[in-house]
């Protein structure tokens, strides 16, 4: 009997199954599109960002992985791949799917349908998002020199939800800020209880800390600390900003706090750091610089270069702890905790075709196992990934990119409070070490920065009007009152 229903009833039950997920496809599609009107742009986006970040927090919570020491890594560099039982983790990231392009199909149908549009001002931002986005990935596989990687369903979904952001930035970015942070309020307490609850998930022991007493990392729901503090820091500097909260929360303060300094992320302590002014430099200068105009340009001055004082003099700190000397006695590192290595083998891929590249199977599994280096992800720089891995097509739209998205940050800062161009100038700073830009699916956590940057950068902008053409109603003529003449008087 049991060999009967293997033989035939589990493939009619698949294949149902398959039919019916087709048919839900255009179903929730229509749905979306019908009720798009009733969601505020705030709204919509708010749920895209909130799914994106609790269904990664959630992967990471049930994926049963392990936190390896560097000494136990370095011992036995296989374990950086340990995989542990996916099952949980693939259906929520099927569900985190569903709900964000829920979300941008009934953003994308009237878009397509030609009845909204993109602010003209979003237009350039999109078509070199669109242009580096299609050069990473599909020119890169099409005619890179590696043939490690195959065409995946993921890389379908950035463009899908870039666009749906683009769309709705200009009258729901600052709108969805109040929300945003609580969504990060709560990972970043379920990571500061999950230390406590699941230390083999969230804590990495036997860490070599700058802080004296804590011989530990955290690395909370997140992919890595670096990520945890980096959220941290983003959820720091929104909730001192004017736009996204009124009056700051203490606890949702000394939680950012709390992990921020727990994640033991440098760089994020300083962006965090200069964030936090910056978006309080108003207030600093409402609250303490003179009223006389010329005193007040003084002071301005000096407080920047009070903030630039502070900042060198932190580099100098870590510069002379013995920071430096045990990364360089760490698994065998001596230059820049090994980048350097890793930019040489990268640069080497980029000779082989300057063109295009090695691919999107730049550094994937196959890639670290055959250079020896299996617990590294990426180049750890954005410029390189894209030389490496796209080659000169995937360099020059980056930088067509970044420098796009760079100007209208800064056009829209003051708008969002100075939001906009910290933000970027984070997304730039951890492009020196890391690769904040790539976005192979919907990304998690470490993508926020860059939904965060792209948003902002058309935050406040007046939403386009629909071309006469395609608008959902006929356009109506304005209509000017006519005057009644006067009666001529009777006559006698």
């Amino acid at each position: 009997m049991m060999d009967l229903w293997y033989a035939y009833g589990l493939p009619v039950v698949y294949f149902m199954a398959a039919i019916g997920g087709a048919l839900a496809v255009p179903v929730v599609a229509s749905l979306s599109f019908s009720v798009a009107h009733r969601w505020s742009a705030g709204a919509k986006i708010s749920t895209m960002l909130a799914a994106i970040l609790l269904g990664n927090a959630l992967s990471v919570a049930l994926s049963g992985r392990h936190l390896f020491s560097a000494e136990e890594l370095q011992l036995h560099p296989l374990l950086a791949m340990d995989n542990p039982d996916q099952n949980a983790v693939t259906w929520i990231g099927r569900l985190t799917v569903a709900a964000v392009l829920t979300v941008c199909a009934g953003e994308l149908l009237p878009w397509i349908m030609g009845r909204v549009r993109l602010h003209p001002s979003a237009v350039p931002l999109w078509w070199t998002f669109m242009l580096f986005y299609l050069c990473m990935n599909y020119l890169s596989l099409a005619f890179g020199s590696g043939n490690s990687e195959n065409f995946r369903m993921t890389w379908l979904y950035p463009p899908l939800a870039m666009t749906t952001l683009m769309l709705l930035a200009p009258q729901g970015m600052l709108r969805s800020l109040p929300h945003l942070r609580r969504v990060i309020f709560i990972v970043l307490a379920g990571s500061l209880l999950g230390a406590l609850v699941q230390p083999q998930v969230t804590v990495e022991k036997n860490y070599l800390s700058l802080l004296p007493g804590i011989h530990f990392r955290l690395h909370g729901y997140a992919e890595h600390a670096n990520t945890l503090g980096a959220l941290a820091a983003t959820g720091l500097i929104l909730e001192l900003c004017p736009i996204a909260r009124n009056r700051a929360n203490f606890i949702f303060l000394l939680t950012a706090l709390t992990a921020l300094v727990l994640s033991q992320s440098k760089t994020s302590w300083v962006w965090g750091g200069l964030g936090a002014l910056a978006v309080q430099y108003e207030s600093i200068k409402v609250r303490f610089l003179p009223a006389d105009p010329q005193r007040q340009v003084l002071s301005s001055w000096i407080l920047r270069l009070l903030g630039l004082a502070i900042t060198l003099v932190f580099a100098a700190w870590l510069l002379q702890t013995r920071v430096v000397t045990d990364l360089a006695n760490r698994q065998d590192i001596t230059t820049l905790t090994g980048r350097t290595t890793i930019w040489a083998i990268t640069w080497d891929q980029f000779k082989d075709n300057p063109l295009f590249g090695y691919g999107p199977g730049l550094w994937d599994l196959r890639f670290r196992i055959e250079k020896g280096w299996p617990a590294v992800g990426h180049a750890h720089n954005q410029l390189m990934q894209a030389l490496g891995q796209a080659g000169l097509f995937g360099a020059v739209t980056l930088l067509a990119y970044i420098t796009t998205l760079g100007r209208r940050c800064f056009q829209t800062s003051k708008a969002s409070a100075g939001l906009a161009g910290t933000f970027f100038l984070v997304l730039l700073l951890r492009s020196v070490s890391e690769c904040p830009l790539d976005l192979f699916s919907l990304g998690g956590i470490d993508a926020l920065t860059h939904y965060l940057c792209a948003g902002l950068a058309l935050a406040g902008l007046t939403a386009a009007a629909p071309s006469a053409a395609h608008s959902w109603r006929l356009p109506t003529v304005p209509t000017v009152p006519i005057a009644k003449p006067e009666r001529e008087s009777a006559e006698p």
